[in-house]
């Protein structure tokens, strides 16, 4: 009898870490804990978490290094926070972590008209002549990307430069 029950154990055990390795994930979803925000299943949406990402390297946690910041010598807003301590580096009511264009702090903040300003310093990320602040975050063309930093925000391929012309204000 004892060793039966040590056997079923043994077994039970087995199937347990095997189901363990094959979901990795607390939640039961495909995503492995890591890389999951919730991870007690109750919300349907697994949350990617920043990576590279530390309080030492990104001191405003807006997923920008505080190096390509200004290590707190720069203020792009004359707001006298310096853009490594400030959620919106640009004062342009766009939080830095939208306009740093992804999660990981390894990577270049986001460039979207390649002017060499990065979009969080950038009061017209697109380059269209229409500010961010008036642009927005919405996607009026429903292609993935926010009006501030979308050369054609209406999606009738003609870009807004050319609608609006070069000198819209």
């Amino acid at each position: 009898m004892r060793g039966d029950l040590s056997r079923f154990l043994m077994i039970a055990g087995l199937a347990f870490g095997l189901a363990a390795c094959q979901n990795p994930s607390g939640d039961d979803q495909d995503v492995p804990d890591i890389v999951d925000v919730r991870t007690d299943g109750d919300v349907p949406v697994d949350v990617p978490r920043p990576a590279n990402c530390t309080l030492a390297n990104d001191t405003d946690h807006d997923n920008i290094l505080n190096v390509d910041e200004g290590d707190g010598l720069l203020d792009s807003d004359g707001d006298t926070t310096p853009d490594s301590q400030d959620d919106d580096s640009d004062g342009d009511t766009l939080a830095d972590t939208i306009e740093a264009g992804d999660l990981d702090c390894a990577t270049s903040p986001r460039d979207s008209d390649g002017d060499t300003t990065p979009d969080f310093q950038d009061l017209d990320s697109d380059g269209n002549g229409i500010g961010d602040q008036e642009e927005g975050n919405v996607d009026t063309d429903g292609d993935g990307e926010g009006n501030f930093r979308d050369p054609d925000d209406d999606g009738d391929r003609i870009l807004d430069l050319v609608e609006i012309g070069e000198d819209p204000l």
